[in-house]
């Protein structure tokens, strides 16, 4: 899963769209709604969420 998205970050960068999302909606580095960590990076943010993922996969298999 972790590979998964690493992948399509890599892409998505060196496509230019994440560049792309974050000039259309500049929200990059803001507390918006749900987020409960703001990383100030594009890198940071990926790497939050393949944290939270691997987390929460463990989580849910100790709490089946």
């Amino acid at each position: 899963m972790t590979a998964f998205i690493d992948d399509n970050a890599r892409v998505f960068r060196e496509n230019g769209a994440a560049a792309r999302n974050f000039k259309r909606w500049p929200i990059f580095g803001l507390q918006l709604g749900t987020n409960a960590v703001v990383t100030g990076t594009y890198k940071g943010e990926v790497g939050y969420l393949k944290s939270w993922l691997v987390k929460r996969i463990a989580w849910m298999d100790a709490n089946r």
